[in-house]
């Protein structure tokens, strides 16, 4: 004769079944998860951008020629004076150019050439990751911008030129060699 159960035993059974089932598929479940994470690798990529100063180079010596005997004129080239900004970013920079009165070397050092009568004229400028501008010719009777930056296209940049000096010498009192110092400043 068949055996009836009760509501009370077949939920039983029912239960059982169940949890027999939810532990099997937590066994089969898990390692289906862990086959999909050997099947996949994440990488976290970081970086940092390295920052560097602003400076300016310039050559420790220049000598100037007077073209011939007489002649009102001295003048010569400052070669490379180069500027690297290895900043990050499109912040902006100005150089400047500014000279002391030009002092006889021999004697009581009386004789001056004043800084008003020095021309500076930036030329050869070449730019790599910025575009720049220049005075063109200025008088270095005070402190005078001579190259900027109007854009920087590039993380870092570099500028270099060559600096032309004239110093006009008509009012010189000597034949003595003279001797100042020119100062290129970046900011």
């Amino acid at each position: 004769m068949p055996v009836f159960e009760t509501g009370a035993t077949l939920m039983r059974r029912v239960i059982k079944a169940s949890a027999a089932l939810a532990a099997t598929a937590a066994l089969i479940i898990p390692g289906a998860a862990a086959q999909a994470q050997l099947n996949t690798a994440d990488t976290e990529i970081t970086f940092t951008l390295l920052s560097g100063p602003l400076t300016i180079t310039a050559p420790i010596v220049a000598s100037l020629l007077q073209d011939a005997a007489g002649e009102p004129t001295v003048s010569g080239l400052i070669p490379l004076v180069t500027v690297s900004d290895l900043r990050v970013g499109s912040t902006p920079w100005t150089t400047t150019a500014a000279v002391n009165d030009f002092v006889a070397v021999l004697g009581e050092g009386t004789d001056t050439i004043g800084k008003d009568k020095v021309t500076y004229t930036p030329t050869l400028v070449v730019p790599v990751g910025a575009t720049v501008a220049n005075s063109g010719p200025v008088t270095l009777n005070t402190t005078k911008n001579v190259v900027w930056t109007t854009n920087v296209s590039l993380l870092t940049n570099v500028t270099t030129w060559t600096g032309n000096i004239a110093v006009d010498v008509s009012a010189a009192s000597s034949l003595n060699p003279y001797t100042s110092t020119l100062t290129h400043s970046v900011a």
